[in-house]
C-alpha cells in the first residue's frame, strides 16, 4: 500500500459522511426508521452495514453497489430487500435520491424473513414506486405530528405490498426472449448489435428491444454496459491483470474507454478503485 493511502481514504470517507448527513431527512415512528437520503454526484465508495432488515428504493439516479467481489447496477425505480449484517459499498456518478427504511417491527421482520432478498422484479418495483415512496417523501417534507401517523401507515402498507409482489411468480418470458437474454449474457464482451440479437431469435428488432426492457427492466444497451462494467470491476478487484488486459477482455475499445467508464460510474479511475476497495 502506498504511504498516505489509508489516511487519504479515511479523509475521503469522513468528508462523504458529512455530505450524507447534510442530505438526510430521518424520522422514527413505531416499528420503523425512515430516511430520505440525497447524495451529490460522484460519491463513493461509501461503505456501511445495517443491523436491521432494510427496504431501499432508488427514487432518482443510478447506483453501483459492491458486495464482496460482486458489482451490481441499480437504476431509478429499483426496490431492494436487504438482509441485515451485509457489508456493502455504493458509488454513483449522478445525484442520488432514495427512501431507506429500517424495519424494527417484530411482526414485519418475521414477514420479511420469508421474502426473497435482493431486487424486486422491475414490474413489481414500478407498482411500488408509482405511489408509496412519493407519499412517504411528501410526509417527510411536511414533518408534523400527523405525518408520523401517516408514515407508519404507509410503511406498513409498503411491507404488505412488497410481501404480495415478492411472493408472486415472476413474469414468464417467451422462449425466444430467454434465448435473447442468454445470448446477451454470454456474448456481452463481444461486439453485439440489436439486429444481431433479433436475427438470432428470428424476431423483429423493435419487438426484441421492447420485450427485453419489459422483462429485464433495462434496455439491451444498458444491460450490456452494466455487464461489461461488472466484469471489469470484478477483474480489477480480484486479479492482478493490467488495465489494458482487462479492457480488452471486458469488450472495451481500449484502456482509455475503460477508464472513462470507471470515472463515469464510480467517480474514480480503475487504479483508485482497486487501491481503495480492493486493499
Amino acid at each position: 500500500m502506498k504511504p498516505g493511502t489509508s489516511q487519504d481514504a479515511e479523509s475521503r470517507r469522513t468528508a462523504l459522511r458529512r455530505v450524507i448527513r447534510r442530505g438526510v431527512n430521518k424520522v422514527e415512528v413505531e416499528g420503523f426508521t425512515v430516511w430520505e437520503v440525497t447524495i451529490p454526484a460522484g460519491f463513493g465508495p461509501f461503505g456501511h452495514i445495517h443491523a436491521l432488515p432494510q427496504i431501499f428504493i432508488l427514487c432518482e439516479g443510478v447506483v453501483q453497489e459492491i458486495v464482496g467481489r460482486t458489482v451490481r447496477t441499480f437504476r431509478r425505480g429499483a426496490t431492494l430487500l436487504r438482509p441485515p449484517g451485509v457489508d456493502r459499498f455504493q458509488v454513483s456518478e449522478r445525484p442520488v435520491r432514495s427512501v431507506v427504511v429500517d424495519v424494527a417491527d417484530p411482526r414485519c421482520r418475521r414477514y420479511m424473513e420469508r421474502f426473497p432478498s435482493g431486487m424486486v422484479s422491475p414490474e413489481a418495483s414500478s407498482l411500488v414506486v408509482r405511489d408509496i415512496p412519493s407519499r412517504i417523501l411528501d410526509e417527510l417534507a411536511i414533518g408534523d405530528d400527523i405525518s408520523k401517523v401517516a408514515l407508519q401507515g404507509l410503511l406498513l402498507s409498503l411491507v404488505a405490498v412488497l410481501g404480495r409482489v415478492s411472493m408472486k411468480r415472476p413474469l414468464r418470458a417467451p422462449a425466444w426472449l430467454t434465448q435473447a437474454v442468454q445470448l446477451v449474457e454470454s456474448c456481452y464482451r463481444q461486439p453485439l448489435s440489436l439486429h444481431d440479437i433479433a436475427g438470432a431469435v428470428k424476431r423483429h428488432p423493435s419487438l426484441v428491444a421492447r420485450e427485453f426492457r419489459r422483462i429485464v427492466g433495462v434496455s439491451i444497451g444498458d444491460h450490456i454496459r452494466d455487464l461489461r462494467f461488472r466484469f471489469a470491476a470484478h477483474q480489477v478487484l480480484s486479479t492482478g491483470a493490467s488495465l489494458t488486459e482487462i479492457a480488452d477482455s471486458a469488450g472495451y475499445c481500449d484502456q482509455a474507454h475503460l477508464t472513462r467508464e470507471f470515472h463515469k460510474r464510480s467517480g474514480m479511475s480503475p487504479a483508485e478503485f482497486r487501491r481503495i476497495r480492493g486493499r
